[in-house]
């Protein structure tokens, strides 16, 4: 029986959820070797929720069905709240929308997005998981996400044909030095030379410390739950 790969991939309404979606698409056709006849974009720049979720329904009853098992990659990237996603500013719950899954295959859930990690008590209430399929959240239920740097992380992880384990992923940066002020330093010292001479020293009262210290930023901690389905996002050999 044949096997076919196929793309859901939301997009928020702001310019850069489009265009981290749009990388994620090239990277699903030119590297995962997706038809792109399969994968399907829903831009949600001017849409409301109804469309989002008829056109979702009508993904999934476009899927071949006779003779072939239809295994689906779905990806949400855009704004989020506990238990709800706003492709468009306003509220849509993922149970409503998660309740159109109904592909004869397996299906990964990439959710991008702040509490993404409240999309899976909805998959979970509806069988989805965990034996139908496999969801990965950029973030706990209860926490932010920022910008694209999930996304980065999967796609670098998948890249090397390696399941995508992160626990935490943040941004980096170093301190090279602290600078201290101490007010009731002297603005002055006066020394006398061995001749007589006097002489007055301006005193400087910031002092800089020289080191080198890792500081975390946009910390957050991906959570997965489901059947181990990430190799069907590996590049193909």
């Amino acid at each position: 029986m044949e096997r076919q790969l196929h793309g859901l991939l939301i997009s928020g309404e702001e310019r850069r959820f489009v265009d981290e979606t749009l990388d994620f698409q090239r990277y699903l056709i030119s590297k995962v070797g997706l038809n792109s006849n399969n994968v399907r974009l829903i831009l949600c720049t001017y849409m409301g929720n109804d469309y989002i979720v008829e056109e979702s329904q009508l993904f999934f009853e476009r899927l071949p069905r006779n003779g072939t098992i239809c295994d689906v990659v779905l990806l949400y990237n855009g704004h989020g709240g506990k238990g709800t996603f706003f492709p468009n500013d306003s509220s849509l719950s993922y149970e409503e929308w998660a309740r159109v899954i109904n592909n004869n295959g397996d299906f990964i859930f990439l959710n991008n997005s702040c509490y993404a990690g409240s999309s899976i008590p909805a998959f979970l209430h509806l069988g989805l998981l965990p034996k139908k399929g496999l969801v990965i959240a950029a973030s706990r239920r209860n926490e932010l996400g920022y910008d694209a740097q999930f996304l980065d992380a999967l796609i670098e992880s998948y890249r090397n044909r390696q399941p995508f384990r992160r626990k935490i992923i943040c941004r980096e940066s170093f301190v090279e030095g602290l600078f201290t002020y101490n007010p009731n330093a002297k603005n002055s010292v006066v020394k006398r030379k061995s001749d007589g001479r006097v002489f007055e020293y301006l005193l400087n009262p910031w002092r800089f410390y020289p080191y080198s210290k890792p500081i975390l930023d946009d910390i957050q901690h991906p959570v997965r739950r489901g059947k181990m389905l990430d190799h069907l996002l590996f590049p193909k050999r």
